[in-house]
């Protein structure tokens, strides 16, 4: 682990330095490549936890780092994860619940994240070989990682039976192909059944209500000359953030559980999968960008059939769950926590995204910026605006290919610009940003932004808070490029320090000076 800067002697810790560094953002100012209509520029401000604000003003070991390793380089906070999920942890202890969460290895693949969930006692939701053998290299103990996903290869299945991992079962022929791999292997078929809730009758995933009856039988079956089968519980998937539907689909399930119990004793847990939402900007932030973005902000007009991400939710992260908790049960009194623990239920946790809150950023050189007058054949009244070309492309910022945009603004890091001492009065210029593919749809920003200045070429882009899916979950090497680096910064006794992501080693950095 390199070590490279002391912090300033005369601040308490970081608090100074990020304090420099913010300061109210004008919302009236208008760009200088301007519409004609100067009406107001669209934006939305993410919201920057100051620990991240402390490391975004380390502008020598950002321009080292990015020189160092070449090409786009994702930036890691490993004791932000660390803090994050404590106060998970903290809160389903207040409630006094057996509990388990899980971090979802999809939602980004850093070696060091998965360290610090073997550190903190986090299981891990894996779906492939190459996740469970990431898990069980980064020290997660077997019991404590789930096999997910739909028709599990047999392999897959094997591997996860030799270790004792929990498999979620999905479907009748994938409950008697792993009994039968484990009674091959003599062991215990740990499992959870996925049940498929009632208003998502489309999906291919989990078993219908209709179809529980014949499971339990065939459990029955296949358990006949020897338990093979021990059936731990339930488990169920929703998309979307409904609290009300999470908490009402949560008290089914214990129902069902509660009936199960004499027929399958170890059935104790329940799994309420399906990710917390993550707020990435305030509430008046979003609230005015919904107000005002149109069609004309894009590049080429573009709109977006998959929607956009709720970049604020009024109830998020950690509010989310203590809403679920402490809803009310519909059958009788209390809430959901109450339920739970007067059944002595286990609650199983994952809470995606969430659990990367202010966990990474990602980081791109500018290498470009090409000026683009009105085109009069464009039946939009767009003004000139510019397309800043950067070092990679919009793989590693997987919003865009889901037909949609990762919309929190870009922040530019320039010694030039951020220098100025009336920043505030600087001339906005509007961008595009595309990547350095050959793809017209390679772009990592439709949205023309509002930055306060020109970008010059050597410049840095920095997307904020894209641990959560956004930086490495399409990324591929197209064109021949490298993949992005990743690297973890954090606090040695004071230093700030950097490593690369696969050199991380959470038991040595729980000797690491904490933020306090």
């Amino acid at each position: 682990m390199v070590a490279v800067k002391k912090l300033d002697d005369a601040a308490p810790d970081w608090a100074r330095s990020a304090a420099r560094l913010t300061g109210p953002q004008p919302k009236d100012l208008q760009q200088d490549n301007a519409l004609e209509t100067k009406r107001q520029v669209p934006g939305l401000p993410p919201t920057v936890d100051p620990r991240v604000e402390y490391f975004l003003g380390q502008t020598g070991l950002l321009q080292s780092l990015k020189s160092g390793f070449g090409g786009p380089v994702h930036l890691l906070f490993p004791q932000i994860f660390r803090e994050t999920v404590r106060d998970y942890k903290k809160l389903l202890e207040r409630f006094s619940l057996r509990h388990q969460i899980f971090f979802a290895k999809k939602a980004n693949k850093a070696a060091s994240f998965v360290q610090e969930c073997a550190q903190l006692g986090l299981g891990i939701d894996t779906a492939s070989i190459e996740e469970l053998v990431a898990a069980l290299k980064g020290g997660v103990p077997p019991q404590l990682i789930g096999i997910t996903g739909p028709a599990k290869s047999d392999r897959l299945l094997i591997l996860a039976l030799q270790q004792g991992c929990l498999l979620a079962i999905d479907a009748v022929d994938e409950l008697q192909r792993a009994a039968s791999l484990a009674r091959q292997l003599d062991k215990s078929l740990r499992c959870l059944i996925r049940l498929r809730p009632n208003n998502q009758i489309k999906s291919r995933f989990g078993f219908a209500p209709d179809d529980l009856p014949e499971l339990w039988h065939q459990i029955d079956q296949l358990n006949r000359s020897k338990e093979t089968i021990r059936l731990e519980g339930l488990s169920f998937h929703l998309s979307g953030y409904d609290t009300a539907e999470r908490a009402a689909m949560a008290f089914t399930a214990i129902s069902l559980i509660t009936e199960l119990s004499s027929r399958f004793p170890h059935c104790r847990r329940l799994n309420i999968g399906g990710g917390l939402p993550l707020s990435y900007a305030s509430a008046p932030a979003w609230q005015d960008f919904q107000a005002s973005q149109n069609p004309e902000d894009y590049h080429g007009g573009k709109q977006f059939g998959g929607g956009f991400y709720p970049y604020h939710c009024e109830s998020a992260g950690l509010d989310a769950l203590r809403t679920i908790l402490e809803t009310p049960n519909p059958a009788g009194e209390g809430d959901l926590a109450d339920l739970l623990r007067a059944h002595d239920l286990e609650l199983m946790l994952e809470p995606g995204r969430a659990l990367l809150d202010q966990s990474g950023v990602t980081l791109f050189s500018v290498q470009g910026v090409k000026e683009r007058k009105p085109e009069a054949s464009l039946q939009t009244p767009e003004g000139s605006y510019g397309i800043i070309t950067v070092d990679g492309t919009s793989f590693s910022l997987s919003e865009q290919w889901f037909d949609s945009e990762f919309l929190p603004d870009p922040r530019l890091l320039s010694p030039r610009i951020s220098a100025s001492e009336n920043r505030e009065f600087s001339p906005l210029f509007r961008a595009a940003i595309g990547g350095v593919s050959c793809l017209d749809s390679d772009m990592l920003s439709w949205r023309k932004i509002a930055f306060p200045g020109k970008p010059e070429v050597g410049d840095l882009l920095c997307y904020l808070n894209t641990a959560g899916y956004q930086m490495d979950s399409n990324e591929s090497e197209f064109h021949g490029l490298p993949l992005p680096q990743k690297i973890c910064l954090f606090l040695d006794n004071g230093v700030a320090a950097w490593c690369r992501d696969t050199d991380y080693c959470a038991v040595l950095a729980e000797d690491y000076s904490s933020w306090n």
